[in-house]
């Protein structure tokens, strides 16, 4: 019978407190507007995009807000703090 074994992540410090690089964190917002915004621009409709309605932009500020504070409250119980 075989046996998984997972691989963990081996760093030197808390992986969870590290912070990305100014570059990446830059080009993924970029990326993240550029496609938020693309629908509502004139070229929109030659590539087949369609506007989204505003709730779906209330419905995921507050999903991603319920995340974040999940994800708060979970490290906490990680750290102990």
């Amino acid at each position: 019978m075989q046996r998984l074994q997972g691989k963990g992540v081996r760093a030197r410090r808390n992986p969870l407190r590290s912070h990305p690089n100014r570059w990446l964190l830059l080009s993924s917002l970029g990326v993240v507007v550029t496609a938020m915004t693309l629908p509502f621009t004139p070229i929109a409709h030659h590539l087949g995009f369609t506007a989204l309605p505003a709730s779906f932009f209330g419905l995921l500020a507050e999903l991603l807000m319920s995340i974040c504070s999940w994800w708060k409250g979970a490290s906490n119980g990680f750290t102990g703090a």
